[in-house]
């Protein structure tokens, strides 16, 4: 017993000391500031988020939302720019866990938690220019993306999921309110229940082998070039989907840029 924690704290040692360049981590926040920016953009500029609190009768008032939002715009802009990174990132979490306290919504405390993690990150530089970094903070952002397909999938293995209702009801929405953006032959596969149900399975499926790949990525470093590649495919071929049929558009972006870039060796 005594050997094994023995040989536990040399290997955890080990891994907490083992350095890697940080090219593909300055990429990462590039891309995932890019991202939410733009969509804290349209956000503010539209008023979705206070539409959202005023149709569901959510606390909170406008300015407090919109000056939350505000912090998180420049919060992105400066990640973006490489402005002092970790600070902007531990200002962009909690400036985005506040607005989770007026909405609830999956994306938000999924920002949260990435933005959390980046603030522990050294992605100051250039990408032209890397340095080598510790390279625990990056297998946690790859451990965190790979729990949340593994989670997901876990979540959507119920009879409510499974059977096709959950995705008829959301496939029927939006072909009824966008019916000219979907082919024919597409909206009779998806207005009946065995095909949301195929489509369902294959989501499980997916997501399933897409988080098992990124612990494997972690576990076997010798493997990670294959394994990239791979969870390169699985992210795209769900992610596409999710942005066409579902209307997903900023969340997908933001975890292929997280698979793309963070599985890069």
């Amino acid at each position: 017993m005594m050997n094994f924690f023995v040989t536990s704290s040399l290997e955890f040692r080990k891994w907490t000391e083992k350095t890697t360049s940080n090219k593909f981590l300055i990429y990462f926040r590039i891309a995932f500031a890019s991202i939410w920016l733009v969509y804290d953009l349209i956000d503010a500029s539209t008023s979705e988020t206070l539409k959202f609190i005023w149709f569901y009768r959510l606390p909170g008032t406008s300015n407090i939302i919109l000056g939350l939002q505000i912090l998180l715009i420049i919060f992105e802009f400066a990640l973006l720019l490489g402005w002092r990174p970790r600070a902007a990132a531990f200002g962009a979490f909690l400036a985005r866990s506040c607005l989770c306290h007026f909405v609830t919504l999956n994306d938000f405390f999924y920002f949260s938690v990435m933005a959390l993690l980046l603030s522990i990150c050294d992605t100051s530089g250039s990408p032209r220019k890397p340095r080598e970094v510790l390279a625990w903070p990056r297998d946690l952002l790859i451990l965190q993306t790979g729990w949340i397909y593994f989670a997901s999938a876990i979540l959507k293995m119920n009879p409510a999921f499974l059977s096709g209702s959950d995705l008829f009801v959301r496939h029927n929405y939006e072909i009824s309110i966008l019916p000219f953006y979907y082919p024919e032959f597409y909206r009779s596969f998806v207005s009946t229940l065995w095909g949301n149900s195929i489509l369902s399975w294959g989501a499980v499926v997916f997501e399933l082998s897409l988080g098992l790949t990124l612990f494997c990525w972690f576990l076997f470093p010798k493997q990670r070039m294959k394994l990239h590649y791979f969870a390169l495919a699985l992210a795209i071929a769900i992610h596409v989907y999710a942005a066409y049929g579902l209307n997903v558009f900023f969340f997908g972006a933001s975890m292929v840029a997280q698979v793309v870039l963070l599985s890069k060796e």
